[in-house]
C-alpha cells in the first residue's frame, strides 16, 4: 500500500512527540496521508472543526493512517504552526499546538488495528 518510503515515515515518527503532524502526498489518492502519532494529531486538529478525517491502519508499518483532502489540509494547517511545505507539494511540516495524550492515542490506534483486521 504504502510506496512512500517507509523508513522515512519511521524515523520522523519515532522522534515525533506528538506535536508534529508529517503529512506526506499520496498519488493513488490525490491527498496528504499522514502516520502514527501525525495521524493522530491531523485527526484531532480537523475535528476541531468538525471535519472528520478518512482513518484506516497500515499493517506493513504498523501505524494508523489518516487521508486528507485539500480543505482539511488548511483547516489542520490553519490550526498550527507551518513548518515546512516543500514546494513540489509533496512534504508539509506542522505543528501541532493541541495537546498529546497518549492513552488516547493508543486507544485510538487499537481500535483501527482491530477494524483493519475485520476487513
Amino acid at each position: 500500500m504504502v510506496n512512500i518510503s517507509e523508513d522515512i515515515i519511521i524515523k520522523k515518527e519515532i522522534f515525533n512527540d506528538g506535536g508534529e503532524i508529517h503529512l506526506y502526498y499520496y498519488p493513488m489518492y490525490h491527498e496528504f496521508v499522514a502516520f502514527g502519532y501525525s495521524a493522530y494529531a491531523a485527526a484531532k486538529n480537523a475535528m476541531l472543526e468538525n471535519e472528520p478525517l478518512e482513518e484506516d491502519y497500515v499493517t506493513e508499518l504498523q501505524m494508523p493512517m489518516v487521508k486528507i483532502d485539500n480543505d482539511q489540509l488548511d483547516i489542520i494547517k490553519a490550526n498550527g504552526l507551518l513548518l515546512n511545505d516543500s514546494k513540489k507539494g509533496v512534504y508539509c511540516h506542522i505543528k501541532s499546538f493541541l495537546p498529546f495524550d497518549e492513552r488516547e492515542y493508543s486507544e485510538w490506534a487499537s481500535a483501527l488495528r482491530e477494524s483493519s483486521r475485520e476487513k
